[in-house]
C-alpha cells in the first residue's frame, strides 16, 4: 500500500520507486519530482546495472518491511 514503482521502459529513462502518498505524488511531473522536493522517491536511471541496483534496493525494502510487520 506504500510502495508502487513507475517505469518508462525506454533506454535512458528512468524508473521511479514511490512510498507514502504515490497517489498524489505520482501526478507530478518527472521535473517537479527530480527538482528536489520533500517527496520521498526512489529513481533507477536505465543505464547499465539499473536491474540489479533496483533488485538490491527491493530485497531491502522487502527486509525493512518484514521487520516492521514482527
Amino acid at each position: 500500500d506504500d510502495l508502487v514503482v513507475f517505469e518508462n521502459l525506454n533506454w535512458g529513462n528512468a524508473l521511479y520507486v514511490l512510498y507514502d502518498n504515490w497517489v498524489e505524488v505520482s501526478k507530478r511531473s518527472r521535473i517537479d519530482l527530480i527538482k528536489g522536493t520533500s517527496v520521498k522517491f526512489d529513481r533507477f536511471i536505465h543505464t547499465e546495472g539499473w536491474e540489479d541496483r533496483f533488485e538490491e534496493h527491493m530485497k531491502d525494502e522487502i527486509k525493512k518491511r518484514g521487520a516492521r510487520k514482527r
